[in-house]
């Protein structure tokens, strides 16, 4: 977190985890990241993801897709950055 911009928003996400769980904002001091955690930048908007093949030949479009957002007030709260499915 040394190299870490103040000026932006990062999150904390855990080395060992899947789907969301223990995502959280970075709160900007240095000892609030561990040693089994990295920064990710945040970027504000819709979620998503691009899917290639790439080889000696080139690189081809798999296919794209959007992250859904947590709608359950109790799950989005608790969990904000869950995942819970993506749309293709």
């Amino acid at each position: 977190p040394a190299d870490a911009d103040p000026g932006r928003r990062w999150l904390v996400k855990p080395r060992k985890s899947a789907a969301g769980r223990g995502v959280r904002l970075w709160n900007g001091r240095p000892c609030g990241v561990s040693e089994d955690e990295y920064l990710q930048e945040f970027i504000d908007g819709r979620p998503g993801s691009a899917a290639y093949l790439a080889g000696t030949g080139g690189v081809e479009l798999l296919g794209t897709s959007e992250a859904m957002l947590p709608d359950v007030s109790p799950l989005r709260d608790e969990f904000p950055f869950a995942y819970v499915g993506s749309i293709t």
